[in-house]
Order: structure tokens, then C-alpha cells, then sequence
């Protein structure tokens, strides 16, 4: 029994050593893909025909910085991680007669994890957890001029949300770490009231407004220095 005390006692000293070495200030860059996924719900309060339900999904391009600090707690790892990438990607969604509808282009998201790892062969090994909030624009057009000629209404968004997610990160030099991490993220409902489909020579007058709900999911490679 005295032996197997031992022996956990120096392996714990081991792990508590190698986690000492994810420890203090780090930043760098990364780049990605995200897969947005969306479900958007039209109401039209006063026009008789019943809003539809449409599902969409594109994949955009990231570019984004990252910023944290880790401590050692015994054998874990405990930080935080800050993130802002710049997305690129767009999709259309029409709605029948198939010439109006919108463009939606995801514009930047912004991060701040809580994670919590384990060291093992240098490699540390986390899951991480915090607030998460995502911009995007949304251009509604209208070519049928359905609505009447009015002109396209361009607006702009911001998701709040939450995510969850985990990581490998390993030391390359005394300095240089690589990561590769996977968020998930869910974001509350916002509503859009574009000018565009409130039709003017309606009586009453249309009111039209769109709810859009968002899920994404996250993959990045990183590279960070560490201070």
C-alpha cells in the first residue's frame, strides 16, 4: 500500500509539473469555419395568408485573435479565453413567387470562455464554457415589386447567446502553443421589421416582421504566444 501511495503521490507531482507548464498570459490568432444554422418565422399580423417557416444553413470563413490567462490548480488547468473572428459567407432565402426575400451575411462573432483541462504527454486537454454574441446583416429585397416599388431595406443584428465547447492545445516551443477547438453556440431569438414587405397601399397596412432563431458550430485552429 505504501508503494501505490508512492507511486500516485510522484504521478500526481509529474501532471501538477507538466501543468505548470500551460500557465500566465497567452494570445495569438486563428482561422476557421463556422456552420450557421437558422430557423426564421414570418408574421403577418393583417395580410390573410399565414406566414411560412423556412430552415437555412451556410458556412462561413473566420479570422480572429484570441487572448487568455491559465493558472495551474494541482493537476487541472483553470483560465479564460477571449475570441473575435471576422466572418465571410453568405446565403439568399426567396419566399413565392420566388423574388423577394433576403440575403443574410454573418459579420463577426465575439467569445468569452471559461475552460478547465488536463495535461497529459504536454498536451492539454480542456472543455470550456461562457457568453457569446454574433453580428449579422440582412438585406430584404423585393424584385416582384409585390409590396410596390419601395426600395431594399438593409438591417443589422446582434445574437446573444451561449456555447459550450472543448480543445487540444499543445506546447510547440518554450513560447509557440497550437490549439484546435470546437464551440457550439445557441442564440436567442431576434425579430426584423424590414420596410420592404410592409406593403403601403395595404388597408389596414401590412405589418410584417420576421423572427430568427440561430445555432452555430465552430471549428478553429490557432496558433498563440505565450508571455
Amino acid at each position: 500500500m505504501k508503494h501505490i501511495l508512492i507511486m500516485i503521490g510522484l504521478s500526481l507531482l509529474c501532471t501538477a509539473a507538466f501543468a505548470s507548464d500551460f500557465s500566465g498570459w497567452q494570445a495569438g490568432a486563428d482561422i476557421g469555419t463556422e456552420q450557421w444554422r437558422e430557423k426564421t418565422k414570418d408574421q403577418i399580423v393583417t395580410l390573410a395568408s399565414p406566414g411560412a417557416n423556412v430552415s437555412q444553413s451556410l458556412t462561413n470563413k473566420r479570422v480572429g485573435v484570441h487572448a487568455g490567462f491559465d493558472t495551474p490548480v494541482a493537476a487541472i488547468v483553470l483560465g479564460w479565453e477571449a475570441h473575435f473572428a471576422l466572418l465571410t459567407g453568405s446565403a439568399t432565402t426567396t419566399f413565392p413567387p420566388e423574388d423577394f426575400g433576403y440575403v443574410l451575411k454573418p459579420r463577426w462573432q465575439a467569445a468569452l470562455d471559461l475552460r478547465a483541462g488536463v495535461v497529459s504527454h504536454g498536451t492539454l486537454l480542456y472543455i470550456t464554457t461562457g457568453p457569446t454574441v454574433s453580428g449579422a446583416a440582412r438585406t430584404y429585397f423585393d424584385h416582384s415589386n409585390f409590396y410596390g416599388t419601395v426600395a431594399d431595406d438593409r438591417i443589422k443584428k446582434t445574437f446573444r447567446g451561449f456555447s459550450y465547447g472543448a480543445g487540444i492545445e499543445r506546447r510547440l516551443t518554450d513560447q509557440l502553443r497550437g490549439q484546435l477547438a470546437y464551440r457550439h453556440s445557441t442564440y436567442s431569438h431576434v425579430n426584423d421589421y424590414p420596410s420592404t414587405f410592409n406593403h403601403p397601399l395595404a388597408t389596414p397596412p401590412d405589418q410584417y416582421f420576421e423572427t430568427h432563431t440561430a445555432k452555430t458550430d465552430t471549428l478553429t485552429f490557432g496558433l498563440s504566444y505565450a508571455f
